[in-house]
């Protein structure tokens, strides 16, 4: 978007249209918005700008007023505004599990140099777990994304449930086998090199698979069963709609179209953008995501008590990121309850 910003500032010359441009993207943006969508939206404000001499403030108001604008336009429209969920090409998930493995490594390092002093014995895996890691938390959403963007809710969990529990066993057989492997012994800082090796293979995989645009949303849609199928995955992708309502949807439209003797397609449009004239159901997505939280509470506790039956109930330095991620966990479900509690009074 720098080219954008650069843009409103020739446009009179100020700095202050600059900043404006770049709060309002910024806004798009963490509303998800698709970037070029939110490029052509700020493009159009420049001509307007350059024969007006008016501050960008002054002709569109503030810039968050501005996107939240905008974007219930875009909705209103029938336009579909949001990104697609996860990694775009398999290349780019792989560039960003090496990117997450060389940014995990340096703090693995200094939680084990906490736990066992400067020098340390170099496993085999402890030189593999921050691939490992890297794999679990980049691979878990984007496979929860594919998944349900083709199953209900409730089947996506449990296929979650099971894919978890199935990935957490192979990781624990893989530490297990590896862990008396040495590679060498010395110091822990040896593993920003181990960081280091997993950055250039990170650059190695963008060489390789070079980043791609997005696909966009499918315009077109003949065949009803796959109009019907293609909306239930824009609408469970939205995150903000129960399962009963995307049913209920589906139902409705098949009996107008119905009726009226016309394709999905002729009688609604492209599902993508049907799907986007629903209007956010804020009270929804918030709950979720406060749910996504407080199950965050879970892993320190368990993790905490295995070490406690193996170890003894003193204080160990290796308890220290389970406490960090206790109190992060906990502050960010009190947060988004708090949220969620709010919006359903609105709605109500």
């Amino acid at each position: 978007m720098d080219e954008v910003a650069t843009m409103f500032r020739q446009a009179r010359g100020e700095r202050a249209d600059e900043d404006w441009a770049r709060s309002a993207a910024a806004r798009l943006m963490l509303d998800g918005v698709r970037e070029p969508l939110v490029r052509d939206g700020l493009v159009a404000l420049v001509p307007v700008i350059e024969e007006s001499q008016e501050p960008a403030t002054t002709l569109f108001g503030s810039p968050v007023e501005w996107a939240q604008e905008r974007h219930a336009a875009w909705r209103s429209d029938g336009v579909h505004t949001t990104r697609p969920s996860g990694p775009a090409s398999v290349g780019e998930f792989v560039h960003g599990v090496s990117i997450g493995a060389a940014i995990a490594a340096p703090i693995l390092a200094l939680l084990q140099m906490m736990a066992d002093g400067w020098v340390i014995d170099f496993t085999l895996a402890l030189v593999a777990f921050p691939l490992l890691i890297s794999l679990g938390i980049l691979g878990f959403p984007a496979a929860w994304n594919w998944c349900l963007r083709r199953r209900t809710r409730g089947a996506t969990i449990a296929i979650a449930v099971v894919s978890l529990i199935g990935y957490s066993s192979v990781v624990a057989g893989i530490l297990y086998l590896a862990h008396d492997v040495v590679l060498w012994n010395g110091s822990g800082f040896w593993m920003f090199a181990v960081a280091t090796g997993y950055a250039i293979l990170a650059s190695l995989t963008r060489r390789a698979w070079p980043a791609s645009d997005p696909k966009a949303p499918d315009e077109y849609v003949e065949d009803d069963s796959e109009w019907k199928r293609s909306l239930a995955a824009y609408l469970r992708e939205r995150d903000d709609i129960q399962e009963f309502r995307i049913q209920a949807i589906i139902d409705d439209a098949e009996t107008h179209s119905a009726e009226s003797g016309k394709s999905l397609q002729e009688e609604f449009g492209a599902p993508a953008s049907y799907a986007t004239r629903f209007a956010p159901r804020l009270e929804v997505s918030t709950r979720r995501r406060a749910w996504a939280w407080t199950m965050l509470l879970l892993p320190p506790i368990v993790v905490f008590l295995l070490y406690g039956l193996e170890d003894g109930w003193h204080w160990q330095n290796r308890f220290l990121p389970l406490v960090l991620w206790f109190l992060a966990a906990v502050f960010m479900a009190a947060t988004t309850w708090r949220q969620a509690i709010q919006h359903s009074r609105d709605h109500t």
